[in-house]
C-alpha cells in the first residue's frame, strides 16, 4: 500500500543520527509537530527490553526552537536523565488503523515513526 493509503506511515524508516527527517503526518499541530516540519536526528533511545534491542524514542532537533515545546516539557526528566540537549524533541512511533480493502472487510494496524 502507498504511504497515502496508510495515513502517512511508510513500511520502513531508515534511522541515522545526523540525518534530516521530515514529519510525514500530524502528531500535535498545536505543538508544531505537523506534516512537513523537519529536523535533524540527534539521538536514538534504544529499547533494551527487546532482543535484540530496538529503537525506542527518537530525539530530533528542529530548526524552529518553538516546535515541540509542550512535549519537551512533558519529557524533560527523561531528557535530563539521558543527558540530552534541552532543544531535542522526542518522537515516538504512532499507530494508524486503515482499511485493507475498498469494502473495508478487514483493517490493518501499522505502528511506525511518522518520519521520512
Amino acid at each position: 500500500m502507498s504511504t497515502k493509503q496508510t495515513h502517512g506511515l511508510g513500511k520502513t524508516v531508515e534511522l541515522q543520527v545526523g540525518v534530516r527527517y521530515m514529519i510525514s503526518t500530524n502528531i500535535d499541530v498545536a505543538d508544531g509537530l505537523f506534516n512537513g516540519a523537519s529536523g535533524i536526528m540527534r539521538y536514538i533511545e534504544m529499547n533494551r527490553n527487546t532482543t535484540p534491542p530496538t529503537p525506542g524514542v527518537l530525539w530530533l532537533e528542529f530548526d524552529d526552537k518553538n516546535i515541540g515545546l509542550k512535549i519537551r516539557l512533558d519529557r524533560q526528566n527523561i531528557r535530563k536523565m539521558l543527558h540530552l540537549s534541552p532543544n531535542l524533541v522526542p518522537i515516538s512511533r504512532i499507530q494508524r488503523v486503515f482499511k485493507s480493502t475498498k469494502k473495508g472487510q478487514a483493517q490493518i494496524c501499522r505502528e511506525q515513526y511518522p518520519l521520512v
